[in-house]
């Protein structure tokens, strides 16, 4: 199966279960749909996965940088070769919030951390001689 009918079926889920966990027994409340592309600033088109942290940011992974979205306006992260504290790979794979509401986000070269206070990122690699993490790559 593609990617795209992967996600297709993903998020079809998801607004299924959002829809039947809310309460319509008003007829006020109205679920309101916004669809995004890149004249909205998205900065590719095929979203690989999605996180919405706990202060309300979504966050896109993609195969061209990461999108953060406050509700406004979006804010994209790409790897930068000059930059060692941008993200390690502009390829990203998977996003998720840890019980701290630290965002990390892995790539296709390694872990990073989002460090939320300067707006950039800590790079961690697999070092594959004691399965642990070595960050500041």
């Amino acid at each position: 199966m593609k990617i795209k009918n992967i996600l297709f079926f993903l998020c079809f889920t998801l607004v299924v279960i959002a829809a039947n966990s809310q309460d319509f027994s008003s007829k006020n409340q109205l679920l309101k749909f916004k669809q995004f592309s890149l004249t909205e600033g998205l900065s590719q088109s095929s979203v690989l996965c999605i996180l919405q942290d706990s202060k309300g940011f979504m966050w896109f992974g993609k195969r061209d940088g990461l999108n953060k979205y406050d509700g406004h306006t979006f804010k994209t992260y790409r790897y930068n070769y000059k930059d060692k504290n941008s993200i390690s790979n502009s390829f990203k794979r998977s996003l998720v919030e840890d019980k701290n509401g630290e965002i990390w986000i892995g790539t296709n070269n390694g872990l990073n951390k989002y460090v939320t206070h300067e707006d950039n990122f800590e790079r961690f690699k697999h070092n594959k001689s004691d399965d642990s993490l070595i960050d500041k790559i």
